[in-house]
């Protein structure tokens, strides 16, 4: 999916074949801002829950997050 093409910035990786920053890297790559995963990443991407430590998310250059 050509993400740039049709003004997408945000993606919400849903499918679960995209779990690690490297794989992820393939919406960036694609045109996508930013890449968010709805499962937990089988790497060291930071993941983030809400009411629990969003405080500690700090937007420096995170372009995948969990």
């Amino acid at each position: 999916m050509k993400w740039d093409a049709i003004g997408a910035e945000y993606v919400v990786e849903s499918t679960g074949l995209f779990l690690t920053k490297e794989k992820a890297q393939a919406h960036i790559e694609a045109g996508a801002k930013y890449v968010v995963m709805s499962a937990p990443s089988k790497d060291d991407t930071p993941m983030f829950v809400c009411g629990v430590n969003e405080k500690t998310y700090v937007k420096i250059n995170w372009f995948v997050l969990d």
